[in-house]
């Protein structure tokens, strides 16, 4: 459902690849469902969003790439077997309602790295 230039995007995928570079500055929501994939989602194109961005991601064997611009305040919540790699690497926040980029991650076999652009 939608494309790079929409407002909302989802994606599902299954042994495969995903590169995601959304361009809309409205940006409001992401997902992605994943089993056995890879995943690059490159935010970097977008200025920093006026209420912030939602990406869920539900990973079962896979793995994802998500960068972000340097300025971007970054909060996640994960669940499951596996992680999320970001601290040091990009501005974490603890308080969910300052943040640019809100990750909300199941993962089971599989990992999220955060990466700052």
């Amino acid at each position: 459902e939608g494309d790079e230039s929409s407002t909302s995007i989802r994606r599902v995928l299954t042994h495969n690849g995903l590169e995601l570079r959304p361009r809309n500055p409205d940006l409001s929501r992401l997902r992605v469902d994943m089993a056995m994939a890879g995943a690059e989602i490159d935010l970097t194109g977008l200025p920093l969003p006026a209420k912030g961005t939602d990406l869920t991601m539900r990973v079962l064997m896979g793995g994802a790439a998500v960068k972000v611009p340097a300025d971007w305040r970054v909060w996640w919540r994960f669940r499951g077997v596996g992680g999320v790699g970001g601290v040091g690497v990009v501005q974490r926040t603890h308080d969910e309602h300052a943040a640019d980029l809100r990750i909300h991650a199941v993962v089971v076999l599989g990992g999220i790295g955060v990466e700052g652009g």
